[in-house]
């Protein structure tokens, strides 16, 4: 690691040296003694830990023609720098505005960009270039990442997300966990609705408007309301526990009952699903049913030789819709767990969204993204490769 980690620094320090040093300072740092690099960086405490070691690998590898050193901003790090350049006394190298900077000094791909830099002023008006290092006291020479290195940091991402990040393979954990559960539950309870509101019985456009209305409430509410009702002291739920002597337990304190809870929550809006099934039963043709009740098949054997094969296609549509919905789960664990305990409700998309706007880290969080996007592709394959042996398509012999 430390090897590797030398030839980038090495390798930075070459590119750094040709731009900033490339109208004869070189020449006079050798007679003059060392040059002093001054770099500098926005971020907290790891970002700077990381600069302020690279300012001494810099020195280093130098042989003692720099002088590194390293100067740390932890706010409104774009007005500082700007105030630096106008009082003259701007680091000689430093960072505007981008997280994924440190990977690129790790790598050596800074690459010159002063003529695009003034080409499209992107220094006017506090319009910082996302991927711009300025390695110049006089603010005329710039480096920057070409766009062809993109593919190279989206793989770094990948490598970092498996290697690097505890905290990805437990959202990916448990993301998965809630695909599971929640669209089992989901299509099941959704059913089996919809066979008890396919019967004739009074009152049925009643009984279909109530099972059907959860759903049309707002994720936020219905996160604040299972909230409330949830709470361990105040909610519905325990006080009607405490009332028949049971447990009352807290519901979001622990791993095991907080992804419980929000995994059982789901079910709350299957109005959609069951409006879906519904639709289906009502397409199948009586006459199977009556040359299946004419053949002595029972209410059980008439479900599993008819209903079930019929409405195959509609069950298929379901599953692929809930997993695509799991997948994008997001309010309920922010605002009833934050992803606690433990991380035990982390999801990815609340991964993502903590990595793109808490953390800034705007290339980790499109990673993470495209992670979504090929998990979202590949239950998706695989439910229509499953599917050509169970599904039956009526018209299709």
């Amino acid at each position: 690691m430390k090897i590797r980690m030398s030839l980038a620094l090495a390798s930075v320090l070459l590119l750094v040296s040709a731009g900033a040093f490339a109208s004869g300072d070189s020449d006079e740092a050798s007679s003059d003694g060392p040059v002093p690099l001054i770099l500098s960086a926005w971020g907290g405490q790891e970002v700077a830990d990381f600069y302020a070691a690279s300012a001494a690998e810099f020195a280093r590898l130098s042989e003692g023609r720099v002088e590194a050193s390293f100067r740390h901003i932890t706010a409104d790090y774009n007005q500082k720098v700007q105030a630096m350049i106008a009082a003259g006394d701007a680091p000689d190298v430093f960072l505007l505005g981008s997280s994924n900077a440190p990977l690129w000094w790790r790598k050596g791909l800074l690459l010159e960009v002063t003529e695009t830099v003034h080409e499209h002023g992107l220094l006017d008006d506090s319009k910082w270039y996302s991927s711009l290092f300025s390695s110049s006291r006089d603010g005329d020479t710039f480096f920057g990442l070409p766009d062809a290195m993109n593919v190279f940091l989206l793989i770094y991402h990948f490598v970092e997300m498996f290697t690097e990040d505890p905290n990805f393979p437990t959202s990916l954990s448990v993301t998965l966990r809630y695909i599971f559960f929640s669209v089992s539950l989901r299509v099941g309870a959704a059913f089996f609705l919809a066979l008890l509101l396919n019967q004739k019985v009074k009152a049925l456009g009643l009984w279909r408007t109530l099972f059907y209305t959860p759903s049309i409430v707002a994720g936020y509410a219905l996160a604040l309301l299972w909230n409330r009702m949830m709470d361990p002291q105040y909610g519905l739920v325990n006080v009607v526990l405490r009332f028949f002597g049971g447990p009352t337990p807290n519901w979001f304190g622990s791993e095991p009952l907080a992804f419980a809870t929000i995994t059982v929550m789901s079910v709350w809006s299957v109005g959609p699903l069951v409006v879906i099934f519904l639709a289906g039963l009502q397409g199948i043709p009586q006459e199977l049913y009556e040359q299946a009740e004419i053949d002595g098949a029972k209410m059980r054997h008439r479900l599993i030789a008819v209903t079930l094969p019929m409405i195959s296609p509609v069950l298929l549509f379901n599953l692929v819709i809930g997993c695509i919905h799991a997948t994008q789960l997001f309010v309920e664990p922010l605002v009833m767990t934050n992803g606690g305990p433990n991380n035990a409700t982390l999801t990815l998309l609340l991964y993502l969204y903590r990595n793109a706007f808490s953390y800034l880290k705007m290339g980790y969080a499109a990673a993470i993204a495209l992670i979504m996007f090929l998990l979202t592709l590949g239950l998706t394959v695989f439910l229509f490769r499953w599917s050509r042996r169970w599904v039956y398509y009526a018209g299709s012999g």
